[in-house]
């Protein structure tokens, strides 16, 4: 299910960043845990991941801050997997998520199977959106491109 892929994992919460860690190396990821939006986006720059799981509540840079920044920068780094943990009910609506461009979002305490199903969603709807090899635009989520 993520078997090869590359994991950053943003959460204040050093108990939760470890559950996430050690589940997506089960499924056969590499993960890098951070505990700050800034460290974050300091590591997603690099280009080298292809899903991030964040919380929003992150200290200095906020989760939303830390998307949106991710998303106005080009490909690979503009399309990467994001996949948001949450506290308590759904924020009110999605409409949050949609807004900073999230592929999706989890409760906390998240189910381990839900987990999983998630990441691999957003991995798949990452790739869509994502430049092909020829630098050919597929999907965009907000200014609909299609091919």
């Amino acid at each position: 299910m993520l078997q090869g892929k590359n994991i950053l994992i943003a959460d204040s919460d050093s108990a939760n960043a470890v559950i996430s860690r050690i589940l997506v190396e089960r499924w056969g990821a590499r993960a890098r845990c951070v505990a700050t939006g800034q460290e974050a986006l300091e590591l997603a720059l690099t280009g080298n991941f292809d899903l991030l799981v964040t919380e929003m509540l992150l200290a200095g840079l906020s989760g939303a801050d830390l998307i949106r920044a991710i998303r106005e920068e080009p490909d690979p780094v503009g399309c990467m997997a994001i996949l948001v943990l949450h506290a308590g009910p759904v924020p009110p609506g999605e409409r949050c998520l949609l807004e900073v461009e999230a592929d999706d979002c989890l409760p906390k305490p998240f189910d381990f199977q839900a987990f999983g199903a998630k990441a691999s969603a957003a991995l798949d709807r990452a790739a869509l959106r994502c430049d092909d090899e020829e630098g050919n635009s597929r999907l965009r989520a907000n200014g609909w491109q299609g091919e």
